[in-house]
């Protein structure tokens, strides 16, 4: 599979937004484990410990602010 490289941030946003779109709907006490551990770049913000539940991620991720 080939990597596209030349994603603009409108194109970056507009994956996340329809990402963030599928993720909603999921129930709240579904139990996340993360790909990214806490220390990375990409989980900066996450707290300790394997797993997280939708309801908290929905409560407390950046992501879900948007509308």
């Amino acid at each position: 599979m080939a990597v596209k490289t030349n994603l603009s941030a409108e194109d970056l946003a507009g994956m996340l937004f329809e990402s963030v779109k599928k993720l909603k709907v999921l129930n709240d006490n579904l139990r996340i484990l993360p790909g990214h551990g806490a220390g990375s770049a990409c989980g900066k913000s996450i707290g300790k410990g394997d797993s997280c539940s939708m309801k908290v991620q929905k409560e407390n991720n950046y992501a879900f602010k948007i509308n």
